[in-house]
């Protein structure tokens, strides 16, 4: 993971005992039940005095294009105090400016809607991206999706590398 300046304001909530939703928006992989579960329990079981909802916008075979008309009505209209943004594999074949446009969207109206609102990017993989990966060659989406989480010093999470060594060690 890469920090970058963490979920403050959603470990606050959490650290205060006060409810919390984690909003997940990505393709097929945040709609299954993957990271999404397992992050959602894992902070349930770690903060149980805190009520905590989710709001599974996770929908197959959309880019972040789509993404970026769905946060409004899909996920910001819940006030989540977390958001988690999954397109990496999705957007692998998406156009630079496309990918650019439409993370960077999502980012601006989660804090034109609450500037609170804590952000992370997570990265997934799948077969066709592991050759690129056993290369040592981060993948394209990921490289776009990076640039503006360092801009606006989003913390990310990139699965790909768990995944490689996983395969590496058999």
């Amino acid at each position: 993971p890469t920090v970058r300046n963490g979920l403050p304001n959603f470990f606050k909530k959490l650290d205060n005992n006060r409810p919390v939703t984690i909003g997940y928006l990505g393709g097929s992989i945040t709609e299954a039940a993957g990271y999404r579960v397992q992050t959602e329990k894992y902070f349930k079981e770690k903060y149980p005095n805190s009520v905590i909802t989710s709001i599974n916008a996770g929908v197959g075979g959309t880019g972040s294009a789509l993404g970026a008309v769905r946060i409004g009505p899909e996920v910001l209209r819940h006030d989540p105090g977390l958001v988690f943004i999954e397109f990496a594999v999705n957007d692998a074949e998406t156009d630079s400016l496309t990918i650019c446009n439409a993370i960077e969207g999502i980012v601006r109206q989660i804090k034109v809607k609450n500037i609170n609102t804590d952000i992370c990017f997570l990265y997934t993989v799948h077969k066709p991206m592991l050759s690129d990966l056993q290369r040592g060659k981060t993948v394209r989406s990921v490289r776009l999706m990076e640039r503006i989480a360092g801009y606006y010093q989003i913390p990310s999470i990139n699965l790909s590398y768990v995944v490689l060594n996983m395969l590496n060690s058999g």
